[in-house]
């Protein structure tokens, strides 16, 4: 049996109806928690429905980036931006490290880590205020840079710029 997603709805909410009607008859609460459960489907699934009505109605964009990004290549879907995130909004995507297929083992030691980041520029905040910039990775969400400077902290970072291409004459 084929059904639309407009007759899910409406068979959600119908159910629904029906259990809420039996709520002081629920001594352990399950009457109440699958009438709940049905109007969160019913919810879910017209959110989904407004989606497809807005793609048919080709209204719906999917951009690979945030809006407000200055785009200066797509590389592959993924956008760089000019503009510094800061830490607490957003860390570098991480993926898994060499040493992934090791966790769990007993090959597995407290110098290694699960996953990591691309290098980024950071911005880096010392303890008097002053900023400035190197490069630095994450390794399980945790900022690694080449130089141990104490008493600092990242508060930004951006990816890094593609390199230069050279062009052939």
């Amino acid at each position: 049996m084929n059904v639309t997603l407009e007759e899910k709805i409406n068979r959600l909410r119908a159910a629904e109806k029906r259990l809420r009607k039996h709520l002081s008859e629920d001594e352990f609460g399950v009457v109440r928690r699958t009438a709940e459960g049905f109007g969160q489907e019913a919810d879910w699934l017209e959110e989904l429905k407004r989606y497809r009505d807005l793609e048919k109605q080709g209204r719906l964009l999917v951009l690979p980036c945030r809006v407000g990004d200055t785009v200066y290549e797509n590389n592959g879907g993924r956008c760089q931006s000019d503009k510094w995130i800061s830490v607490d909004d957003a860390m570098p995507a991480e993926k898994n490290s060499i040493f992934a297929k090791l966790k769990g083992t007993d090959k597995w030691n407290s110098i290694m880590w699960e996953k990591t980041s691309d290098e980024v520029i950071v911005c880096i905040e010392f303890e008097d205020g002053t900023r400035k910039t190197t490069v630095a990775k994450t390794h399980d969400g945790i900022w690694k840079l080449d130089t141990k400077i104490l008493k600092m902290k990242v508060t930004h970072w951006m990816p890094l710029p593609e390199l230069p291409k050279e062009v052939l004459e």
